[in-house]
């Protein structure tokens, strides 16, 4: 009887331990799965920051302005031509006191003309 409560008590020591072992080593992979997600989480953001790096481009804000409302100033028909060959063009081509110039001859140009008088 004394040589059975032993070996109960052995018994339930061991089936104690075994529990406690269990258990931390549930916990052991649980904080390595932890460990390997918050790795993972981070090499994402990693990679995603060089991605934005890489294409700035893609990743901008797009401002949300109104629409314009007055029609667009466009450079005389000269200016045009010089930037199309490549042209050097003077930036007072595109000034407002130009532009409003090139907008009071537009009007003069003859159709019928082969080339654009100013």
């Amino acid at each position: 009887n004394a040589t059975n409560r032993v070996d109960r008590a052995a018994w339930d020591n061991s089936a104690q331990e075994q529990e406690q072992h269990e258990v931390q080593r549930a916990l052991v992979e649980e904080g390595e799965r932890e460990h390997k997600a918050a790795a993972r989480a981070q090499e994402k953001k990693v990679e995603a920051g060089k991605e934005m790096k890489e294409n700035r481009l893609k990743y901008l804000d797009i401002p949300m302005w109104p629409l314009p409302t007055l029609p667009i100033e466009i450079p005389s028909r000269y200016t045009i031509s010089k930037l199309q060959k490549e042209q050097y063009v003077e930036l007072w081509y595109f000034t407002n006191a130009s532009l409003k110039y090139a907008k009071s001859s537009e009007a003069m140009v003859d159709d019928n003309a082969m080339v654009a008088v100013a």
